[in-house]
């Protein structure tokens, strides 16, 4: 796996890929670091570049050390060890990163690498899978140059434990504009790596108009037939061009941590960075207002809270979206509600009762 020679620098979508990065860090680590069922935690960035870019921002590396040490001191009573593993091919970015990170007081483990990714993350497997305990949680952060590297066997492979999620990053743009290129049985050479993208992730170049049709054609395969949580984060540059983040979890409260990241960074749909950024409160309500058809929908057939709660992270919306969508339902006389264990009012859309299987309401539509 190798990575071409960019520009070092860090452009308006390159900072929103960092973002998405660390934000979700910033989030869920807290919760790793205080629960009794986990011990240990590794994160591992299987192209980490060097530690800054040309222009002296910080890399996703340096970002991740800073983030870690930020959750220790926040948390000093936590007994809870953690890693990072930063890994390139490239070995003078490689060596800079060394470098930074031992110029700095270590307070957890670090290690770097100077490997093929694809080697790595097969040895990645084999720890993961077959020598790791059950209370251990694993971070994969795996943004490559281009979609060659991208495996999806090696990436079902490492979700296979349930202790492990996964953030790819993927050029979208440049799949989208030769997709056409894969069709037909005479490929010329170029191109053979995106048909066999296409054959791995079973995706219908047909149906494949635009950039976010491929998106949502990858996040669905990434659930591996529904085994998986998978949402994707999309990100415009300044030309137009569309690149997507994906990530893939087997637990719910990942996946409910990372829609909290989308939103954070894009309060107005949730769902990408676009490189003009501008303020649209149409789009705010043309995304909720799609959440309510849908939702009707939805409850033709009556659905619990935990049904409920799951669906609407699936469709990467806050189940305060969904709680604010009933409450208008319910003046409206358009629901019928029942209330169970000593529940009398609200949804109860949340990860406690879905841990514990409690069904506290079922909603219905009143037809």
């Amino acid at each position: 796996m190798s990575r071409k020679e960019t520009k070092n620098t860090v452009k308006p979508h390159t900072e929103a890929k960092l973002k998405f990065y660390i934000h979700y860090l910033e989030r869920y680590l807290p919760i790793l670091f205080t629960t009794q069922y986990v011990e240990k935690i590794n994160i591992y960035d299987m192209f980490c570049g060097q530690a800054f870019y040309d222009d002296g921002k910080e890399s996703g590396a340096v970002r991740a050390f800073k983030q870690i040490q930020r959750v220790q001191k926040f948390y000093p009573e936590s007994k809870t060890e953690i890693t990072l593993t930063l890994n390139d091919l490239s070995k003078k970015r490689i060596k800079i990163t060394k470098e930074w990170l031992e110029s700095q007081k270590q307070t957890f483990l670090t290690r770097t690498h100077n490997e093929d990714a694809t080697d790595l993350i097969k040895k990645l497997i084999d720890g993961i899978n077959n020598k790791q305990d059950s209370k251990t949680r694993n971070l994969v952060f795996i943004d490559p140059y281009g979609y060659k590297q991208i495996d999806k066997l090696l990436i079902e492979e490492l979700l296979r434990n349930r202790r492990t999620e996964v953030i790819i990053f993927l050029p979208i743009n440049q799949m989208t504009r030769f997709k056409d290129k894969t069709l037909g049985d005479d490929i010329e050479k170029d191109f053979l790596p995106l048909k066999g993208f296409v054959e791995q992730f079973d995706i219908d170049v047909d149906t494949i108009s635009g950039d976010i049709d491929l998106i949502k054609a990858i996040e669905q395969s990434l659930t591996f037939k529904d085994e998986y949580f998978a949402t994707s984060y999309h990100i415009k540059n300044q030309k137009g061009s569309y690149y997507a983040l994906f990530f893939i979890t087997q637990h719910i409260l990942g996946l409910e941590k990372i829609v909290e990241v989308k939103w954070s960074l894009d309060d107005q749909q949730g769902s990408g960075f676009n490189h003009t950024n501008q303020v649209d409160m149409f789009l705010e309500a043309q995304k909720t207002d799609e959440l309510e058809q849908e939702l009707q929908l939805y409850l033709r057939e009556s659905k619990n809270n935990n049904e409920i709660y799951e669906w609407t992270l699936k469709l990467g919306f806050k189940p305060k979206h969904t709680n604010k969508i009933l409450q208008k339902f319910k003046k409206n006389n358009k629901i019928k509600v029942e209330y169970f264990l000593n529940a009398k009012s609200g949804y109860h859309l949340n990860y406690s009762n879905y841990k514990n299987h409690l069904i506290k309401v079922t909603v219905q539509l009143i037809s």
